[in-house]
């Protein structure tokens, strides 16, 4: 007997006609380990086509939104002088009803091949940054194989502390991602890709949703994602 579902996701780039649901996605859910940025930087991530959103198909449209995640450019100032152009991936934010199905993870994995093939050379640092304590955020972005980021520059550090509450313990910490972790996310997003399931247990059941990505990264190169999946870092150059 086939699997009958009776919703169905689709994760892909948001539309700048989509910005002011975007906005009212993140004031319903807030979620205060979640840096959303000024409305130009959202509007620039979107028409870089590097805000994601996760939909679902079953609702209507003001509420079809349960997940989103971007790159963002970032200049900042060197310690040494001058200045240097990083991309960060923030504000990552899902429903907590819809938490479990892993859409996290795909968030992680489309993000880092789009920045790293379309905008290869343009910049030092792929970067998060993590309001912590906040263990969950720490668990998944070690899993994308992001390492600890000893030493980002000073000015970065003074202007993401302002989203940190030091009186209630918080500090926020910083994580880069080395080339060679696109390998893995490669191939984890053409696998997912190919299974077109995302799927949770809760208890002792276990929920499937069927779940398309409709991704440029894999419309216009997955040529380029197939060959990092093989290893061929040299794809990128």
């Amino acid at each position: 007997m086939g699997i009958t579902f009776v919703r169905r996701f689709l994760i892909r780039e948001a539309t700048i006609a989509e910005f002011d649901d975007l906005r009212e996605f993140y004031e319903r859910n807030p979620d205060e380990h979640v840096m959303f940025r000024h409305d130009d930087a959202v509007k620039k991530a979107i028409s870089d086509g590097i805000f994601l959103i996760a939909i679902d198909t079953s609702l209507e449209d003001g509420d079809r939104i349960f997940g989103a995640s971007a790159v963002y450019t970032v200049n900042a100032q060197r310690d040494s002088g001058g200045t240097i152009v990083l991309k960060e991936a923030g504000g990552s934010n899902v429903k907590k009803d819809y938490r479990g199905f892993g859409v996290h993870k795909v968030f992680h994995w489309a993000r880092s091949l789009h920045k790293f093939i379309l905008d290869r050379g343009g910049f030092e640092v792929y970067f998060g940054a993590i309001i912590c304590p906040n263990d969950p955020s720490e668990a998944n972005i070690a899993k994308a194989h992001f390492l600890p980021w000893d030493d980002p520059p000073s000015s970065l550090v003074t202007e993401r502390q302002a989203y940190a509450d030091p009186e209630n313990g918080q500090s926020v910490k910083f994580y880069r991602l080395p080339k060679e972790a696109l390998v893995e996310h490669a191939k984890q997003l053409l696998m997912q890709d190919k299974r077109e399931i995302l799927e949770r247990r809760v208890n002792d059941t276990v929920e499937q949703v069927e779940t398309h990505l409709m991704l440029e990264t894999l419309r216009s190169y997955r040529r380029i994602v197939e060959n990092l999946s093989q290893g061929d870092l040299g794809a990128l150059d």
